[in-house]
């Protein structure tokens, strides 16, 4: 089943880049040759700049041909464009797909492919992150912390000795705090790329990588959303009867002393003698399945995220010039080189729900 995949993966990735390189070429503009002309070219001796050589032609011709010497200086500057268009340089902006133009996108693509997976692994592990802390907090039944907030301040309004001391007060405020910086995270969180870069472009080095990554990972909603999808699969899988087994088998069911933050903020989160642990896994096999558009969104806001920033020597950037100079054949090879990343990530998503499915056919 998993070679059935594969193949149609690797068929359409061919099919796809064929036809994108082939519309390609097709579009591009041919080649502009040297600008010549067989009768200027005889006129090559003449320094259209010259006052004497303009002067002489206009005498030639009045001498020689009376009824067109009107025509000397309609003569003299088309000589002088003729001779400024041989020697212009081609048009700025206008490049082929050359075999070193090849490369220096192949360079870009796997810069773009770098960014990308650090990018993925980074939102992969902060959905599951976000969901599981969030789980967790709901099954400790902790009050919200506005309610917390309302609680303290009742306390020091109704208590006057305790309202004299300053340290009474710091649990409202750390409260509030940590409120308004939740507030502003999220806010963060689903907030387009090119605002957050714009907003602070002036005040950081937008051109690095580093920064790239973090934009990648914080905008566009990518993490609130597969964390919320992530936390529903959590919920749903702890309603069903395979956890109350686990239960009736002496499975702890403490949140608040078995789940610490540390253990949910690993890498490789494991939960061994927790109910939790069938919850996760289950979970996470589900979410799997969502990791293909998870990273369309992802390729999609990086392509913003290059754009916007317009960085120079990444791959989109390039994109986004090449189609205001209409240079069709780059721009289909760059969306070429794009599709394939996305195909790849569709195949090792396939490749990793099927190496799941073995563990739970061998289980």
């Amino acid at each position: 089943m998993i070679r059935q995949r594969l193949k149609e993966h690797l068929i359409s990735a061919v099919i796809v880049c064929s036809l994108l390189l082939l519309i390609g070429i097709r579009l591009a503009e041919p080649r502009p040759g040297p600008v010549t002309n067989k009768t200027l070219d005889k006129l090559d001796f003449l320094r259209t700049d010259d006052p004497l050589d303009r002067a002489l032609l206009r005498e030639t011709l009045q001498q020689f041909y009376p009824q067109q010497s009107q025509k000397a200086d309609s003569l003299l500057d088309a000589l002088n464009e003729y001779h400024r268009q041989t020697m212009l340089p081609p048009a700025r902006g206008k490049s082929y797909l050359s075999f070193s133009k090849f490369f220096e996108l192949l360079g870009m693509l796997l810069k773009f492919t770098l960014i990308y997976a650090i990018v993925l692994a980074l939102t992969t592990w902060g959905v599951q992150t976000l969901a599981v802390w969030r789980f967790v907090h709901e099954q400790q039944n902790r009050p919200p912390n506005w309610w917390r907030i309302y609680v303290a301040l009742r306390k020091l309004v109704r208590n006057t000795v305790e309202r004299k001391k300053i340290h009474a007060w710091l649990v409202p405020i750390k409260l509030t705090v940590v409120s308004l910086g939740r507030a502003l995270f999220t806010l963060m969180l689903f907030s387009p790329a090119y605002v957050i870069a714009y907003s602070i472009k002036t005040r950081f080095d937008t051109n690095s990588i580093l920064f790239m990554i973090l934009l990648g990972v914080v905008s566009n909603g990518l993490l609130a959303t597969y964390a919320y999808k992530f936390y529903t699969f959590l919920q749903t899988e702890s309603r069903k009867g395979y956890v109350q087994t686990a239960i009736v088998k002496n499975l702890s069911t403490d949140y608040r002393h078995s789940m610490p933050l540390s253990r949910i903020i690993k890498l490789r989160k494991i939960f061994p003698g927790h109910v939790f642990q069938h919850i996760f896994i289950n979970a996470r096999h589900q979410y799997f399945a969502t990791l293909k558009e998870q990273a369309a969104f992802l390729i999609t806001g990086l392509v913003i995220i290059e754009m916007a920033l317009n960085i120079q020597g990444h791959l989109c950037y390039e994109l986004l010039q090449n189609l205001l100079y209409k240079n069709f054949d780059i721009v289909f090879t760059i969306l070429a080189g794009i599709f394939l990343l996305v195909k790849s990530t569709e195949a090792g998503v396939d490749w990793l729900i099927h190496r799941e499915e073995l563990k739970y056919d061998s289980a």
